[in-house]
């Protein structure tokens, strides 16, 4: 960031310092009422507008906008199919939203992690939240870290020292407001990605390098192409956000309605990236890229808009698993949750400085979700064993696959996860529940 003009510094402490306002305010306003579930909840307010900008927000990370660029640069093809296959993954969720919402208020989940438990009848949900917990501190250090690399200027060049101010930042807004804390915020946070992207697509025209060759696969194999289009749509749909979000909506139309429009506003945001990667010089950074898309002294936007999409996705990715941490818990167990959360998720944005690694390692290991969450929703009477087995063996088997050979990792991860749900519940139909 060295070369961005003080106003860059003064738009980033603009989005990372209202959530402190507006959390500030929906503490006091919900004092009168059940506090434990608003902190965990947002009961109440989770009405078209905070829902279509939190599918907004959610889905528009950091995280989106390296793979997006990074892999458009090396490979365009896989690219502009994460564009395609994401994007169909949000119309999914508005597909799927309507049975999301119903099978949460039948027995009372608020989010995939707790439908899962419910339904399957889990005596400890540990055997659940733990490797979904893993996954998605991943893809909070992704996001994490990149917030370290865009504010390390304001902490003497120290990328670790800011991602750990991030990570006290954001842990303390949470710690103390929750999840209408981060509900809240969404609003503006995206208010910002859309306004700075209008600002980016009129630049697009600025980028003239040579773009590589639409259907070369770089470093990577075909297979991947055959993982992103099978299983990144219902990566959408597995993620613990917009799984909360839908089930937390005020009704299942305003659910559909809101990620009909993410539909739209996402995939038109995703489509930047990937055409900011393509049209990019091989050298340049993603921060450099975009910098060049707007006009002279608007460099300030580019900032806020990379802020606001890492802040939106963290806190949104944290809050579910919080929720879900055991039935009804309390609010210091909640709290305490969120502190070690956030903690391990600066550990690994430290340790784990490889992103596009990192986000290949969540994406692979996302997948192995899918036959649990089928059971939980299509299933009358799905196994406890059948989902414990099919998630911890899947997670290992594609974690293990991403040293191996990550192009095939999702693929053989779902695989075994699949076998392994089938094969107990076909042996075992009556096992506890």
């Amino acid at each position: 960031m060295q070369g961005v003009p003080i106003i860059a510094f003064l738009a980033i402490a603009l989005v990372m310092l209202l959530p402190l306002f507006a959390e500030r305010w929906s503490h006091q306003s919900a004092i009168a009422g059940d506090l434990r579930a608003v902190f965990s909840t947002n009961i109440g307010r989770n009405g078209y507008i905070a829902t279509f900008a939190g599918a907004v927000a959610g889905n528009v990370g950091i995280g989106s906008f390296l793979a997006l660029y990074l892999f458009t640069q090396q490979s365009p093809i896989l690219g502009f199919s994460i564009v395609g296959a994401y994007t169909l993954g949000l119309f999914f969720c508005a597909l799927l939203s309507g049975r999301i919402h119903a099978a949460g208020a039948k027995v009372g989940a608020v989010g995939l992690v707790d439908l899962i438990a419910i339904t399957h009848g889990f005596t400890r949900r540990r055997y659940i939240w733990l490797p979904v917990a893993i996954v998605f501190v991943l893809r909070s250090a992704v996001q994490l870290g990149a917030l370290g690399f865009l504010t390390a200027t304001f902490f003497g060049g120290h990328i670790a020292l800011a991602i750990v101010g991030g990570a006290l930042l954001i842990g303390f807004y949470l710690i103390v407001g929750g999840y209408r804390a981060a509900v809240q915020t969404d609003i503006m946070q995206a208010f910002v990605l859309v306004s700075g992207g209008i600002a980016c697509v009129i630049g697009l025209p600025n980028l003239d390098a040579e773009p590589s060759f639409f259907f070369e696969f770089g470093a990577y194999k075909p297979v991947l192409l055959v993982g992103i289009w099978l299983f990144l749509p219902f990566s959408a749909v597995l993620a613990i956000d917009n799984w909360q979000r839908i089930t937390l909506s005020k009704t299942p139309d305003a659910a559909k309605k809101s990620y009909l429009g993410a539909t739209v506003v996402c995939g038109g945001l995703f489509t930047l990236m990937a055409l900011a990667g393509y049209w990019s010089a091989s050298e340049a950074s993603m921060y450099e890229t975009f910098l060049q898309l707007v006009p002279s002294g608007w460099e300030w936007i580019v900032a806020a808009m990379f802020v606001a999409c890492i802040m939106s996705s963290i806190d949104t990715f944290i809050m579910p698993l919080v929720s879900a941490v055991r039935e009804k818990p309390s609010l210091k167990t909640m709290r305490l949750t969120i502190a070690a959360l956030i903690s391990a998720t600066a550990l690994v944005a430290i340790f784990f400085s490889d992103t596009l690694e990192t986000i290949i390692a969540a994406f692979n290991s996302l997948t192995v979700f899918l036959p649990a969450a089928f059971g939980a929703l299509f299933f009358k009477s799905p196994s406890a064993k059948a989902a414990i087995w099919s998630v911890n063996g899947g997670l290992l088997v594609a974690v293990a696959m991403t040293f191996v050979d990550q192009n095939a990792a999702s693929l053989v991860g779902f695989l075994t996860a699949a076998v392994l749900y089938a094969a107990i519940v076909r042996l075992s139909p009556n096992a506890a529940r």
